[in-house]
């Protein structure tokens, strides 16, 4: 098989993972609202436990402050929905044969630049939406939730490289486009 037609394959599987998993994470995030005001115990069922207190807490509180805090913690999620939609962009022009132009290096450096974004600044959002639900109220925000081991490091890692990678593509193709120009 050549390698044209595997590139076709591995990207059109790729293409439609995303849109999947764009449906998955955007039901997820949906299901949340709603346990966070209707069914605040199945939050622990499927969310990490530092996460639970806090949408608890957003449930509890009046909506001039649950709104505010749940725009800012899913945030990121909406940027990340964004991001795999970009990608799968990038996965569609690589199913059509399209693969070094400025618009797949694009593509390629939106999404690595919204996954070192949220990543870098998903705790701080989350710090920022528990201080929200508690301005006015006598009760303490929970604080930043900050832990860092070998799988945020490595993950930063592999996002840096995405970004660099990426980056480089982009200015590459910038070059080639302006050099094709005086042809």
């Amino acid at each position: 098989m050549k390698n044209s037609k595997k590139i076709h394959r591995v990207s059109s599987a790729l293409y439609y993972t995303c849109f999947a998993v764009m449906a998955a994470w955007s039901i997820l995030v949906i299901a949340t609202l709603i346990n966070i005001w209707y069914r605040p115990g199945a939050l622990a069922d499927y969310l990490n436990e530092l996460l639970v207190p806090t949408l608890i807490r957003m449930g509890e509180a009046d909506l001039v402050r649950s709104i505010p805090a749940a725009s800012i913690l899913f945030a990121p999620s909406v940027l990340g929905i964004y991001a795999l939609w970009r990608l799968s962009k990038l996965f569609d022009l690589w199913r059509q044969a399209v693969y070094f132009t400025t618009e797949a290096a694009t593509h390629l450096f939106v999404f690595s630049i919204i996954a070192v974004f949220n990543h870098l600044f998903g705790t701080l959002l989350f710090a920022t939406a528990d201080f929200i639900l508690t301005i006015g109220v006598p009760e303490t925000p929970y604080g930043w939730p900050l832990r860092i081991n070998g799988d945020e490091i490595s993950m930063l890692i592999n996002y840096g490289a995405f970004l660099t990678v990426s980056w480089i593509l982009l200015e590459a193709t910038k070059i080639a486009e302006e050099h094709s120009e005086f042809v």
